[in-house]
């Protein structure tokens, strides 16, 4: 946690099989790649927070990870993500995209996840349209917490609803 890391290599938490819980947050990562986590078969929990430069790929998987319950991508440019961003992370329940710079999300993200139950999308400027309308629709059939309590998601555009 804020090392300045810039890289980390595909193979270092090999044979840290018992590791629950990492934290690269704050540092200066631009790329990870996806099979980093593959060998944890009790990793947890996975926080990224504040790596401005880490890219998160549209075309392919982010990460695979079958036990990562929970990520936070906070305080990171990401301008979208797809359905093969997640899809190697089965397990997730707690998803963190707070302060982003996220505009939408498919709401066929969110089926691909089965065991989400907590998104969080605050503090992005985010266009409320039909598709994100589909998104609130689906978190609120499936009891996803979608953190109104602690950073409520608001509408940046169209003017007409900034801010609802």
């Amino acid at each position: 946690m804020y090392n300045k890391l810039e890289h980390v290599e595909c193979d270092l938490f090999r044979g840290l099989v018992n590791l629950k819980y990492i934290d690269l947050s704050g540092n200066e990562l631009q790329y990870l790649h996806p099979d980093t986590f593959l060998g944890l078969p009790n990793l947890q929990q996975l926080n990224l927070r504040f790596n401005p430069g880490l890219q998160i790929p549209t075309d392919r998987n982010f990460i695979k990870s079958r036990s990562l319950s929970f990520l936070k991508r906070a305080g990171c440019d990401i301008s979208s993500v797809s359905i093969e961003t997640f899809a190697n992370v089965c397990a997730l329940k707690l998803l963190v995209l707070s302060y982003t710079n996220l505009k939408t999300l498919d709401v066929n993200v969110l089926k691909a996840l089965p065991k989400l139950s907590e998104l969080y999308l605050g503090g992005n400027p985010l266009q409320c349209d039909c598709q994100l309308k589909e998104v609130w629709r689906w978190c609120e059939d499936h009891n996803i917490s979608t953190g109104a309590r602690y950073e409520p998601p608001y509408c940046h555009t169209p003017s007409e609803v900034k801010e609802m």
